[in-house]
């Protein structure tokens, strides 16, 4: 999906705007897959492992609001992209998933995550009250779910890609806007005013 939506952006955005977007989209999968790593270690260190258990977790929860704060504030200019690829429905379905389902799960589990933390620093003032330890076990347990429903908002991008007329369209665009099958980058069109003037420049930005 990430390889998908970095051609996506370096064919319909500027040069320095997709950049940009690619950057963000780089540190979303990264902390994405330190979130995952994490995720699994909390399964060995169980809370036989008290230090171990909770550092994992903390960490996991750490990276994940770290993944969809990137996720939700990624540089990427829906209307542009919805103009360069205007007669696309398989773009056009997306940028309707982002706008109307992704989005919003994105900042309902990140309100989760300040739900939860406040009343864990509640609990922990008033350890006695087992009122405050069935709310903050609560706003757990729904986080966790809430963390099943973030992955699982990303299914249908994952089933549109799955298609034949989608995946491999996309790749052998980006493939061939990337460079020739000797290895060297492709004739660009003259550049315009506010771009890089040589297709060098722009590997090396766009790689950057």
């Amino acid at each position: 999906r990430i390889q998908w939506l970095s051609c996506l952006v370096r064919e319909t955005l500027r040069l320095e705007e997709a950049a940009r977007a690619i950057r963000w989209l780089n540190g979303y999968m990264v902390t994405m897959t330190i979130m995952m790593t994490f995720i699994l270690l909390v399964a060995p260190f169980h809370l036989g492992w008290p230090m171990m258990h909770y550092t994992c977790a903390g960490m996991a929860l750490s990276f994940g609001s770290i993944s969809m704060l990137l996720c939700l504030n990624a540089p990427l200019d829906l209307d542009t992209i919805a103009a360069a690829k205007g007669d696309d429905p398989e773009v056009a379905q997306w940028i309707h998933r982002v706008q109307h389902v992704e989005r919003p799960v994105v900042k309902v589990v990140l309100g989760l995550h300040i739900l939860a933390l406040g009343a864990g620093v509640w609990k922990a003032e008033f350890l006695g009250d087992d009122r405050l330890a069935l709310l903050f076990g609560m706003l757990e347990t729904l986080l966790i779910l809430g963390y099943q429903l973030f992955a699982g908002v990303f299914v249908l991008d994952d089933l549109m890609l799955s298609r034949k007329a989608i995946a491999p369209a996309a790749a052998a665009s980006c493939k061939a806007s990337m460079s020739a099958p000797g290895g060297k980058a492709l004739e660009q069109e003259p550049p315009t005013p506010g771009t890089l003037e040589s297709s060098k420049d722009q590997d090396r930005l766009l790689g950057s």
